[in-house]
């Protein structure tokens, strides 16, 4: 395996492991320190890592019909059948057993949250999936069209600016789809260019800023908790991409014990990590 691959799997691994023991145990046992802030606001990068590294192996030449068929298998079908045990058998079956409402409250409830946020309950994480199959269509269809990235990019980033300044509470699948669409399209335009000199130390300067004015990005649900202004979040998330991508592709490019074989099978962790 290249080295490249190599640190795309362990920074994978980086940041799936960051998100199921860190954001996920912080948001359960309702823990909100400063230090908890700062380094949840510097690895704001986790979710659009996986965006921008989908970008990165993005196939120009790929026929949308080809591009659908793919990705309905890749990330659809485990969609359905993930939220289907995790409705099914642990939502409805827990909640049931424990004497917690009826069926058509809990049923109700459970495609009320899928309207308004993308995912079901029991394995609400599932939100990803159903977000980037959406992205990666998006990209090809623009793509067929001739539409220029840089097009693609300032539409994404519009969309999703436009919800952030919103704060809306609902269809939060509208605004993460727009920041998927942004970082798999800087994917595409910077796979080339990443291990350039001046893209490091632009990046270095970006991630900085997160040092000194601490902003954390919610990207489900497009919200920032911090000073920073919108455009240099999302700025400092793509510093982050850059940095870890570098730092694991060329200061450390050996696999690492298990993080990397996490990064490997990345899917296969995430669809059953929320249940």
């Amino acid at each position: 395996m290249s080295k490249r691959l190599i640190g795309i799997d362990t920074v994978s691994g980086v940041m799936l492991i960051w998100m199921m023991y860190v954001v996920h145990l912080a948001r359960f046992l309702g823990m909100d320190t400063p230090f908890l802030h700062f380094t949840l606001s510097l690895m704001s990068c986790f979710m659009p890592w996986f965006y921008f590294k989908a970008g990165m192996f993005f196939k120009p030449n790929k026929p949308f019909k080809i591009e659908l068929r793919t990705n309905t298998k890749r990330l659809l079908i485990p969609f359905l059948f993930f939220s289907f045990i995790g409705w099914g058998g642990i939502y409805l079956g827990g909640n049931l057993l424990l004497g917690r409402g009826d069926l058509s409250s809990l049923i109700e409830e459970s495609f009320k949250n899928f309207l308004w946020y993308g995912s079901f309950n029991g394995n609400f994480a599932l939100w990803f999936l159903l977000s980037l199959f959406a992205v990666k269509l998006l990209f090809n269809f623009f793509s067929q069209l001739k539409v220029p990235h840089y097009l693609i990019l300032l539409l994404s980033a519009g969309g999703v600016s436009f919800f952030v300044a919103g704060h809306f509470k609902y269809f939060l699948y509208i605004g993460n789809v727009f920041n998927g669409l942004f970082f798999f399209t800087l994917g595409v335009i910077m796979k080339n260019v990443l291990l350039k000199k001046s893209v490091i130390l632009f990046s270095l300067f970006l991630l900085m800023l997160q040092f000194f004015f601490p902003t954390y990005l919610d990207f489900r649900a497009s919200e920032i908790l911090g000073v920073l202004p919108f455009p240099l979040v999302e700025l400092s998330c793509l510093a982050g991409c850059v940095l870890f991508y570098y730092l694991f592709t060329i200061v450390f490019s050996q696999p690492v014990f298990l993080v990397t074989y996490v990064g490997k099978n990345s899917m296969r962790y995430y669809v059953v990590h929320y249940m």
